[in-house]
């Protein structure tokens, strides 16, 4: 099957308006009923089209004592599915699965990679060189809960529309092979390990007496660039429920300034400083002040990361937790005036300045001491103690703030959005950017972090985040900002890091991950003052 993947990038011609793209130009239709099943055929090509499923029946899996329920609904190009399960049980039950029609589209076929940027991903049953399924979760890992099929004659959506603020549970969404030419794409609400896969962080589960609904969306297009259009259920459903970006977008590269880095923790220098911030702990924040002016000088955005230091003793927090507070430990300390020199340096009023706060979902009671749980901002003490580090962090004078780890792998989605909120209100002034990559649930309240490379391959090889555009939040988020962390250091690339860096091959890099549309965080000292991303990303 040949597959120009680069002119996938044509779809993005929508994603300057939130409204769906115009039914009518699918080129597949369903027939059929519930009873004798249904089929999904293409009707736009001389006979006989392509027909993707024929007589399907849905079902509805559910534990005893369970009513469920599915109703299909024909729709343009595809199907509409609503499950509906209601607990008649005097006990918490756990759903399993939403099962979809097996799609004959060929072998080998594309799924959209979701994880990172958004590219199609090779997918193949015979062909020991290509992987045979992929796998992840939402909301940890994809940034929505679709995926996308391509074969010889279409691509297909699926799109789970629920809300996950709400049902407050995962989903497993994996494509993977059924019948030779055929592809299944599973949505588990509850799965144990397998294949190299996680379990859920939170199943399915339903209380006594509780009810809950799902709608899937199918829908079939034979344009195979423009397979973005086989989502747009899910785009129409999430902009009637949550709606777009809550923030303006700023557009600017950012310099990262390391501080402090385990290679240079001792005995004798136990926080790790860097030599150019002059040992803090020793003789006070001048030099850092120095490092953020520099940094300021090539760039109209800088953060400071480890802003008081590196734990020596427990190097589990690091990032540590106490980012502003731990200044003043010691109130006649040398690092005591941190907040008051920072406040003090005079920069451009159109430039801005922040900190990144480490392990920013995860909380510990001190400095260097253990244990650290995930953070509850219901519990009254974890609350006022992460308070006081962004109170702390806004009289120093930062207007942004890097939540390091805010993420569902530390605490669920359903508890960080509420939180984050709670965060812009007590400082309306800061803009708040989370790291890892959010889901779209929480990218529209605030920007958020993609690395370029990744610290180890995944689970199917890729070392790399970001190929292009992010196609699904360009369109699904317009106006969205995402910053791409520029870490030359683990790209394989001799001419990025190490003796043999070149400074335009790093800068050549760093202005084409702005013209996806990337915000670049650059830790190495080079001017990209002049670097902007571009608005939704190269077309």
């Amino acid at each position: 099957m040949a597959l120009v993947l680069t002119a996938f990038a044509a779809t993005l011609t929508l994603a300057g308006s939130p409204e769906a793209p115009p039914a009518g130009a699918s080129g597949f239709s369903v027939t059929g009923d519930a009873a004798s099943g249904f089929t999904l055929r293409q009707t736009d090509a001389q006979s006989p089209g392509a027909t993707l499923f024929q007589g399907w029946v849905p079902a509805a899996p559910a534990p005893s004592g369970v009513e469920a329920t599915v109703t299909a609904t024909p729709a343009e190009g595809g199907l509409d599915l609503t499950w509906s399960f209601t607990n008649h049980r005097d006990a918490t039950v756990t759903l399993s699965s939403l099962p979809l029609p097996s799609f004959s589209v060929g072998d080998p076929a594309y799924a959209i990679n979701f994880i990172g940027s958004g590219w199609a991903q090779r997918l193949s049953a015979r062909d020991a060189t290509s992987p045979r399924r992929m796998q992840a979760t939402y909301p940890g890992e994809l940034y929505s809960p679709v995926a996308v099929v391509i074969g010889d004659a279409a691509a297909v959506g699926i799109s789970l529309q629920y809300d996950l603020m709400v049902a407050r549970h995962d989903v497993s969404i994996s494509v993977e092979p059924g019948e030779p030419g055929c592809w299944n794409v599973l949505l588990q609400l509850d799965r144990s390990p397998e294949h190299g896969d996680g379990v859920l962080r939170a199943p399915a589960r339903l209380q006594p007496g509780e009810h809950q609904e799902y709608r899937v969306s199918i829908r079939a297009v034979a344009d195979r660039e423009q397979w973005i259009d086989a989502l747009s259920p899910y785009r129409e459903w999430f902009h009637s429920r949550y709606g777009g970006v809550t923030y303006r977008r700023d557009e600017a590269a950012i310099r990262g300034c390391l501080l402090c880095v385990s290679s240079e923790q001792s005995e004798g220098n136990p926080q790790g400083w860097v030599p150019a911030a002059n040992r803090p702990d020793r003789n006070g924040y001048g030099g850092v002040v120095r490092i953020l002016a520099q940094a300021m000088g090539q760039s109209t955005r800088a953060i400071l990361w480890t802003p008081t230091g590196m734990t020596w003793r427990n190097k589990d927090l690091n990032y540590p937790f106490q980012f502003t507070t731990h200044w003043r430990d010691d109130p006649s300390g040398p690092m005591a005036s941190a907040p008051d020199l920072l406040k003090a340096a005079q920069f451009d009023p159109s430039q801005s300045w922040g900190l990144w706060w480490g392990h920013s979902a995860d909380f510990n009671p001190a400095w260097d001491t253990m244990p650290m749980s995930p953070l509850d901002p219901a519990n009254p003490e974890q609350r006022e103690a992460a308070l006081a580090e962004l109170r702390l962090a806004v009289a120093s004078g930062a207007t942004t703030i890097g939540l390091d780890a805010f993420s569902h792998a530390s605490v669920p989605v359903w508890t960080l959005i509420p939180w984050l909120q709670e965060l812009q209100r007590e400082a309306p002034n800061v803009r708040f950017c989370t790291e890892g990559r959010a889901p779209d649930v929480m990218h529209r309240v605030a920007p958020t972090w993609l690395d370029f490379w990744r610290f180890a391959p995944d689970r199917i090889g890729e070392s790399t985040m970001i190929r292009g555009p992010f196609l699904l939040a360009d369109w699904l988020l317009p106006g969205q900002e995402t910053w791409a962390a520029m870490l030359f250091d683990r790209s394989a690339d001799g001419s990025l890091h190490g003796l043999s860096s070149n400074r335009s091959e790093q800068m050549a890099r760093v202005n084409w991950v702005a013209q996806q549309g990337f915000v670049p965080v650059v830790f190495t000292s080079i001017d990209v003052s002049g670097i902007r991303a571009t608005q939704g990303g190269s077309r």
